[in-house]
């Protein structure tokens, strides 16, 4: 385990790639992505957490990074009275950045987790070589079922989502539903 942890805190940057598409996550900078194309940032996310309507500062959280075939996870434990789990996992698969959100709290509690994007790239500088990207953010179910039940199990799940970042398409940014 401190190997582990020696070898994380040594990396600057945990990445993932697909053809000339790559993710940048930065230790420093844990709770911010970075999308590039061929070297160059296409766009920016910060990832924002609220918790019953009240936003939590992520920038104290110590995060951990595991990459497998194209794909990297990331995720934490933060301690609100209970553990709260979150776990990010992003995956290139085909025209797509996928991200995949989970965050799981044995308190019944109204979670709120998603990137706020940002394009790098102006429209007018737009070209072949730098394509658009546009993206799409949709909750898997909420409140979740263990919610509902009473549960004797541990973790409850409390949020579930997906966010895919379209690659090379000119869509309307303002997809996000």
């Amino acid at each position: 385990m401190k190997e582990d942890n020696a070898i994380a805190a040594g990396l600057q940057h945990e990445t993932t790639g697909y053809q000339d598409w790559r993710v940048e996550v930065s230790v420093a900078e844990p709770e911010t992505f970075i999308l590039y194309f061929r070297d160059q940032p296409q766009c920016q996310a910060v990832l924002a957490l609220s918790v019953n309507g009240r936003a939590l500062s992520l920038h104290d959280i110590r995060w951990q990074f595991r990459r497998k075939a194209h794909q990297l996870e990331q995720w934490c434990n933060l301690t609100l009275g209970d553990t709260l789990s979150i776990s990010m996992t992003y995956r290139f698969s085909a025209d797509r950045l996928e991200i995949d959100y989970l965050a799981r709290n044995p308190i019944p509690s109204r979670l709120e987790l998603a990137h706020q994007i940002t394009s790098t790239v102006l429209q007018e500088a737009q070209s072949d070589s730098k394509p658009a990207v546009s993206w799409l953010f949709q909750r898997n179910g909420q409140p979740s079922e263990y919610l509902i039940e009473q549960t004797t199990h541990g973790f409850c799940e409390a949020f579930s989502a997906s966010l895919w970042l379209l690659l090379g398409q000119n869509c309307d940014e303002n997809i996000r539903t």
